[in-house]
C-alpha cells in the first residue's frame, strides 16, 4: 500500500473515531426529563430510555420502544415516600398498590423469622435469577401481599420492611434473601438463605 492510501486510511479512521465519540458524548450529556429534571444514572429506566432517545436522533436509527412498567405513571408523584433505597417512585410497589387500592392500607410487613420459615419450605427453584427472584417474591407475597420495593441499577433487590418504621428488611438479590438492620450498618447484611451457589 503506497503512502497515500496509508494517509486516506488513518485519516478516515481518525474521522471516524472522532464522530462516533462525539455521539456517544452528546447521547449521554445533558438529558433532562419531560418536566425538566436533568437525569443521571441514579434516573435507572428513564436515564436509558433519554440516551437511547438522543441517539436516535442523532444517529437516525430508530429504537424499539421499550415495554415499561405499569407503575411508571407514579414517577415524580409526591404521594410516595421515598425510604432508604432512594430509587424512582415507580420502585415502591406496596405504597402504589395501595394508592391504588389493590391491597389494603395497613399491608401486612413480611418478619424476618417468617421469611427464614418460608425460604426453609421453597423446593425446586427456577435455575434462572430473575425466575427465582420471583418465585421467591410470591411465596413472600403470600404473607406481605406485595414487596415494598422492587428495582435498582443493574442488580434488583425486592425489598420487604420488616415493620412500620423501615429500619430492618428482608431482601431477595441475586439466588439469595438476606437481612438488614439500617441501624446497625446501611451495607452489612446477614445472609438468611442461598438458592443456589
Amino acid at each position: 500500500m503506497n503512502n497515500k492510501r496509508k494517509r486516506i486510511w488513518i485519516s478516515l479512521i481518525c474521522l471516524l473515531l472522532v464522530v462516533t465519540g462525539g455521539v456517544v458524548y452528546a447521547a449521554s450529556s445533558g438529558l433532562f426529563s419531560d418536566s425538566g429534571k436533568e437525569l443521571g444514572p441514579e434516573d435507572g429506566e428513564e436515564y436509558v430510555k433519554a440516551i437511547e432517545s438522543r441517539k436516535a436522533a442523532i444517529t437516525g436509527v430508530t429504537v424499539p420502544e421499550i415495554e415499561t412498567s405499569p407503575y411508571e405513571k407514579y414517577i415524580g408523584d409526591s404521594r410516595i415516600i421515598k425510604d432508604r433505597q432512594h430509587g424512582i417512585e415507580s420502585n415502591y410497589i406496596k405504597q402504589i398498590l395501595i394508592l391504588e387500592n389493590k391491597i389494603p392500607a395497613k399491608a401486612p410487613y413480611l418478619s424476618k423469622e417468617k421469611a427464614i420459615a418460608i425460604c426453609n419450605g421453597l423446593k425446586d427453584l427456577p435455575k434462572n435469577e430473575g425466575e427465582c427472584q420471583l418465585a421467591i417474591m410470591d411465596a413472600f407475597n403470600e404473607v406481605a401481599l406485595a414487596p415494598d420495593f422492587k428495582g435498582g441499577s443493574g442488580r434488583t433487590r425486592i425489598i420487604y420492611y420488616t415493620d412500620e418504621t423501615h429500619s430492618k428488611a428482608v431482601f431477595i438479590t441475586g439466588f439469595s434473601v438476606r437481612y438488614i438492620d439500617y441501624d446497625i450498618s446501611e451495607t452489612a447484611s446477614e445472609l438468611l438463605f442461598q438458592a443456589f451457589d
